[in-house]
């Protein structure tokens, strides 16, 4: 492996580092807020598919598979709203290497 290669790839671990240390940092210092409330009522694993989607419709206009994943998620952890945070945490850390793909493609299109 060259220099230049280690470089980037230490440069990036370090990214994904700082990345997943800031999601995880005090995760559950602060109360919660509107939307993660209404994630927890709405991804319920006690309830069915479609009222999941009653509910959605009802109350909550975001994103629809973020909360069969939630849902998903809670049914096979525990139904509690802190272990739900960790779904936000996965998806957020993913983002991290997607947006720089997608910047890469963006700048590289030009």
């Amino acid at each position: 492996m060259s220099f230049l290669n280690k470089h980037r790839l230490i440069i990036i671990l370090l990214i994904l580092s700082l990345g997943l240390f800031q999601r995880l940092y005090n995760i559950n210092f602060e109360s919660y807020w509107w939307d993660e409330m209404l994630g927890f009522w709405t991804a319920d694993p006690n309830i069915s598919f479609s009222i999941t989607y009653k509910r959605h419709m009802m109350a909550d206009h975001t994103s629809l598979i973020y909360h069969y994943i939630l849902k998903l998620f809670y049914t096979s952890f525990e139904y509690t709203p802190e272990k739900g945070r960790y779904v936000s945490v996965f998806l957020s850390f993913l983002c991290i290497p997607l947006i720089g793909t997608l910047t890469k493609q963006i700048t590289s299109d030009r």
